[in-house]
């Protein structure tokens, strides 16, 4: 209030400096008042939600000495009031039709809300409409599981739910929809918490017709480079960028195998291009794409083979991976990053169920879902 009467004085100075200040110039007295209504309007700016903050503030004391007349007549120069809180002043001011007016409104237009379900109940309750009351709490009832039973809109409800023989904690528990399908066991959507992903099983033939399969590699770390044949450039580029630190990872007590989208009679014009000292892990033929498909190195909507490298432990769980676009060209990062992951331990068997392309499954490096090069 000091603020509002002192915002008020300060406005009524300044009007008047400008009718002496403006007269002593000799300016025309529409001139003076022009600029006198804009100092004004620039205060009132500041009083206007100023004064409806009082006048709410006066309203919500009368109400709480239960001068109702009072109150309604401070609320209704205070600006827009929640509904509830009007509803209940002109209940105790003595107009019913008003109150249930301005109670029922917000239902209306908030279909299976709680809080304005409450409102409306207590109201009603309150305007001795038990009938009705009752209806709208049996409603409120059916969607309260998850209400906050502590909050004072609900809390003040117990007394009425126990006069009609309902308990003092009158919620209900939710009730499953039957119409929304088949719902599966929450175990076969994945586990809880991330976890590396089981590495689909696979078994391929390289130029010899030598059978090669991940569990060949059981008990060693394997990493696998998906790449699109011998008419590839940039997979050309990355079986070389690796090939010269296959012994390197074999240090580390990890093999290589690239898996390659060509049939196994190509596979030779890919080893013409290295000679024996530099080729130094199999390649194998996947001409059907199952297996890519299988470690999504797949794109569905461009119907193509992508480039994807998969750092396998072994357990035979997936550890890293990158899959996209383009073939993954630093092998040195490969081999830092497989001995930190590696050196975590074992993934726990009886945690990890998750398998790589279904439901829960997840990994340690977001896809790449660009198109495929090659």
């Amino acid at each position: 209030r000091e603020r509002r009467d002192g915002l008020q004085a300060e406005r009524d100075e300044a009007v008047d400096r400008i009718e002496r200040i403006l007269s002593a110039v000799g300016k025309a007295q529409d001139e003076i008042e022009s600029m006198q209504k804009e100092e004004r309007d620039k205060y009132n700016k500041q009083l206007g939600p100023l004064g409806e903050t009082l006048h709410e503030l006066d309203g919500l004391e009368h109400l709480a000495h239960e001068r109702y007349a009072e109150a309604l007549e401070s609320l209704k120069k205070a600006g827009a009031q929640p509904p509830s809180l009007m509803s209940l002043v002109h209940l105790r001011a003595g107009d019913k039709d008003k109150a249930l007016e301005l109670i029922n409104k917000p239902v209306r237009g908030k279909k299976n809300e709680t809080v304005p379900l409450a409102n409306q109940v207590y109201i009603l309750w309150e305007a001795d409409e038990r009938e009705k009351a009752q209806q709208a709490f049996e409603s409120l009832r059916k969607i309260s599981a998850t209400i906050d039973f502590q909050s004072p809109v609900f809390s003040r409800l117990t007394p009425i739910a126990q006069e009609l023989g309902w308990p003092e904690d009158w919620r209900l528990p939710v009730e499953t929809a039957r119409d929304v399908g088949q719902r599966p066991p929450l175990d076969s959507l994945g586990p809880f918490r991330w976890e590396p992903t089981k590495a689909p099983e696979w078994t391929l033939e390289d130029h010899l017709a030598t059978s090669w399969s991940l569990s060949h590699f059981k008990g060693r770390p394997v990493l696998v480079i998906f790449y699109l044949g011998h008419g590839c450039l940039h997979c050309a580029e990355q079986l070389h960028a690796f090939s010269p630190m296959a012994d390197d990872f074999r240090e580390a007590g990890i093999e290589i195998i690239a898996v390659s989208t060509d049939p196994a009679e190509q596979l030779q014009k890919k080893l013409a291009a290295f000679t024996d000292d530099d080729y130094s892990f199999p390649l194998v033929s996947n001409d059907r794409l199952d297996v890519f498909k299988a470690y999504r190195c797949f794109d569905d909507f461009e119907r193509q083979p992508l480039h994807g490298t998969f750092l396998i432990d072994a357990d035979g769980y997936v550890r890293w991976h990158d899959i996209s676009y383009e073939p993954f060209m630093d092998p040195k990062f490969v081999l830092a990053e497989a001995k930190r992951l590696l050196s975590s331990g074992p993934v726990d068997p009886e945690t990890s169920d998750a398998t790589l392309g279904k439901p829960g499954g997840n990994e340690s490096k977001d896809d790449d879902d660009s198109e495929g090069d090659g």
